[in-house]
């Protein structure tokens, strides 16, 4: 009885502790502060606003998808020429360098990116900014190789000799500067793939993160962009990059494209007050990004290629959206509803609904693509509201959009729970959390029911205490199943060709390669998903194996055919996900890769040791 209270307190605990965790990670309320400078309200004129774009995974391929690149020039001759604006934001996996599962770098696919870009003068329209992402560092031993096409073929042009893993961008205009911090997020050396899914952010290049940001002075707002989202990079000191980010607007990023479909909007608000907007790919879904800054307020829209008119209502901006940093005050102290919208076509009409017709009125062009309404913003001055703009053009397109906004600092919470999760949750932590737990849950009953099981009441009955005090009685089971597990933790996986010319070792906890070692979260998920689907399955074939001999049954015929079925099935399943993670390993690091693989390969002499030893010693029940 005594135990029984122990345990049950013991787990409210547990559970209590957990909850707490998960509340403090995804929910939190962000303070919006005050912003009393009113010296620019938004007004009837196309001032103090101006418009960029971000575009990313535009992955040009020699092998893939050949209208992603027919496409892009069109979106870099059309696109940009109707949307006119003053920056691009290119946020990496500008080639695709991979053909199925080999990758390297092709130099074909860079002198496509580079001819578009020449052939329709878009850096001569506008500041193009392109950065490396994941696909962009395969297969690169260092900055200065040859195959680091991106030192040649890229927009900026860094010819340096050196990696520069943090650069900077003032763009300045007559009402204030505004910053952009850009990160070189990819490992380095960059691993062909899969090992380079998650990007490092070293000392060296926190170090120089805080430098810049520190140098850069004061500015209206500030964008920091990187291909990867934050819960996907390896931080050596988080709270140094956090104390960046808390003073930007919004960092930029790409990478996860749109999760096959998944999830179309991935954004959040992290809790020091800065927003993080994913952005889909360009390579399947044609998607790219407008963000305007209008009077310090920025606002932005996710578009689709060819999708007109492209609607960004600016003022007031979406309540979904709002920064600590904005001087969101302006909007109450407003004259004029204002609206950027885009048209190859001239725009017919532009209606305005407040609250579902509370207000209707028509708003008018008063310069390039802004278009205005004159309002009663103390009408709303309070709680959640929704605008709604419907547009038409000349060719009879017709567009509608409505979102909410309010004028108190009422923040509306981003709905999506799975958006939330994939961007506020360190995987670099949950891939070491989960590859602890499942190395625990194979050792740990193991060793207690072996030195333990005069302590452990057992009635011959099927309990998973007996089935582990069968296998744990057994040397020649219970040793080899926790020494594998232990060398999955701690030695080494595989040994192959990392890098083209140049060997690797891959453990669990990282690659070591070319004299330098980096920590990947992805050996951390695979290391959990092979003791899950090797070692625990295994396990549960050998205890499962030993019981049906050890405890004589009374069940049905058709039981028992059914758990030979499925205890066979789980021994097959093992061999076949073995195969299939040998065949991976090969098509990606070569042949050594598997020849020299005692935690990819070679875990299929350990499965077939198990199941011929689970059988012989099994017999000795029968």
């Amino acid at each position: 009885m005594l135990f029984t209270m122990i345990r049950f307190v013991v787990s409210v605990l547990l559970v209590a502790w957990l909850v707490s965790v998960l509340l403090s990670i995804y929910a939190f309320d962000v303070p919006i502060s005050e912003h009393g400078d009113l010296s620019a309200i938004p007004g009837p004129t196309l001032a103090n606003v101006w418009w960029f774009i971000q575009i990313s995974d535009i992955h040009i391929s020699k092998y893939e998808n050949p209208g992603a690149i027919s496409d892009f020039k069109i979106f870099c001759s059309v696109t940009i020429d109707v949307i006119r604006p003053e920056l691009v934001l290119a946020t990496g996996d500008l080639t695709h360098a991979r053909d199925g599962a080999f990758s390297t770098q092709f130099k074909e696919e860079w002198h496509v990116y580079k001819k578009i870009l020449d052939d329709t003068g878009v850096t001569q329209k506008t500041k193009w900014i392109d950065m490396r992402g994941n696909h962009d560092a395969f297969d690169i031993l260092t900055w200065s190789q040859e195959n680091n096409y991106y030192r040649e073929f890229s927009a900026g042009r860094a010819t340096g000799k050196k990696l520069q893993r943090v650069s900077s961008y003032v763009h300045r205009k007559e009402f204030g500067n505004y910053h952009f911090i850009v990160v070189d997020l990819c490992p380095h050396p960059g691993p062909k793939r899969p090992f380079n899914f998650f990007g490092i952010l070293d000392e060296a290049a926190t170090a120089e993160l805080s430098s810049t940001a520190r140098s850069m002075g004061l500015a209206n707002a500030t964008f920091v962009a990187g291909h990867y989202p934050l819960s996907v990079v390896h931080m050596a000191h988080r709270p140094s990059v956090e104390n960046v980010l808390q003073n930007a607007n919004a960092y930029l990023c790409g990478h996860l494209h749109t999760m096959y479909d998944g999830v179309t909007k991935l954004h959040t608000l992290h809790k020091s007050g800065y927003l993080e907007l994913e952005l889909g790919d360009w390579k399947y879904n044609r998607r790219f990004r407008v963000i305007a800054v209008d009077h310090d307020l920025m606002s932005f829209t996710d578009a689709s290629f060819g999708n007109w008119p492209i609607i960004l209502v600016t003022n007031p901006k979406d309540a979904r959206y709002i920064s600590a940093l904005e001087p969101w005050q302006r909007m109450i102290h407003s004259t004029h509803i204002r609206i950027l919208i885009f048209s190859p076509t001239l725009v017919e009409s532009v209606l305005v609904s407040i609250d579902n017709g509370v207000v209707n009125t028509k708003a008018n062009q008063v310069g390039g693509p802004l278009f205005v309404a004159s309002w009663e913003p103390n009408h709303f001055h309070s709680g959640l509201h929704t605008i709604t703009v419907t547009v038409k053009d000349t060719d009879g397109h017709a567009t509608s959009i409505t979102q909410p906004f309010s004028l108190d600092g009422s923040r509306m919470t981003l709905k999506s729970a799975l958006s939330s999760f994939i961007l506020l949750t360190d995987f670099c932590i949950l891939g070491r959390v989960l590859f602890v737990s499942s190395l625990l849950f194979v050792i740990v009953p193991l060793i207690v029911a072996r030195f333990a099981s005069s302590w452990i009441q057992s009635k011959k009955q099927d309990t998973l205490a007996d089935r582990y005090i069968i296998v744990a009685s057994k040397n020649s089971l219970f040793y080899p199943h926790v020494m594998y597990a232990f060398y999955l933790a701690l030695g080494p996986w595989f040994v192959g060709e990392i890098v083209t010319d140049h060997w690797g070792i891959v453990f669990a906890y990282g690659i070591y390669v070319a004299g330098h070692f980096l920590p990947e979260g992805l050996t951390f998920i695979y290391a959990f998903i092979q003791l899950l689907f090797v070692n625990l399955a295994l396990l549960w074939y050998t205890s499962s194996l030993m019981n049906s001999r050890h405890v004589r049954t009374t069940a049905s015929g058709l039981f028992k055919f059914t758990s030979l079925l499925m205890r066979e099935s789980i021994l097959v399943w093992t061999v076949v996900y073995q195969c299939w993670c040998a065949y991976t390993v090969f098509t990606a690091y070569g042949i050594w890769a598997i020849l020299i693989s005692p935690g990819c390969t070679w875990s299929l002499l350990f499965t077939a040791y198990i199941a011929v030893k689970s059988r012989a010693v099994s017999r000795i029940y029968t």
